[in-house]
């Protein structure tokens, strides 16, 4: 939101790295305002536990490393774009990007309560009730997934248009098509 105003204000690269750490502190203040109310008494300061750890890095160093990596390609794409073409042109990138990125929120949510089932049955060594069970995940994330691209690529010009204008649907109806393909296929693998 605030990125796409300063962009539609004129705004440069400067303006748009103030809009991201403005909206990235008020989400940190509003967060931490509704952990304190949710959470009395909890201390909400960073802490080092090694056992924590350890179990953490066991059981979710390939969740932990795509989640990373994951954030990295998320904001590096941006700033390159911003770096490498008219910072104008970035929100025909960034709209889309955003709207795509909506996508695999639903994907999370299909995929979440997968999760503690499939560490259950690693622990436990069952390993036919994984790979079943793995499957099953597996197709249902890709029908939302490709449900999402079907609904979204196929509405991408009017949904652009009529949110953002004729003009604006012209330029990112096939970035906004791209990236859904690629988000997609990312929830899949």
């Amino acid at each position: 939101g605030l990125i796409v105003l300063a962009l539609r204000l004129g705004g440069g690269l400067r303006e748009v790295v103030l809009a991201n750490v403005i909206g990235t502190l008020i989400g940190c203040v509003f967060l931490i305002g509704v952990a304190r109310s949710l959470l009395p008494g909890a201390r909400l300061g960073p802490g080092w536990h090694p056992g924590a750890a350890r179990e953490f890095f066991r059981f979710g160093r390939y969740k932990f490393v795509a989640q990373l990596s994951w954030t990295l390609m998320r904001e590096f794409d941006r700033i390159a774009l911003g770096l490498l073409l008219p910072v104008g042109l970035v929100s025909f990138y960034a709209v889309p990007l955003r709207l795509a990125q909506r996508t695999i929120i639903v994907v999370e949510q299909v995929a979440s309560p997968f999760y503690p089932s499939i560490t259950r049955q690693i622990t436990s060594g069952q390993t036919d009730a994984l790979r079943t069970q793995y499957r099953i995940g597996i197709r249902i994330i890709a029908a939302v997934s490709m449900g999402a691209v079907g609904v979204l690529g196929g509405l991408a010009h009017p949904l652009l248009g009529v949110w953002l204008g004729q003009d604006f649907a012209a330029s990112g109806t096939w970035v906004l098509r791209i990236l859904l393909v690629a988000y997609a296929a990312g929830a899949c693998f």
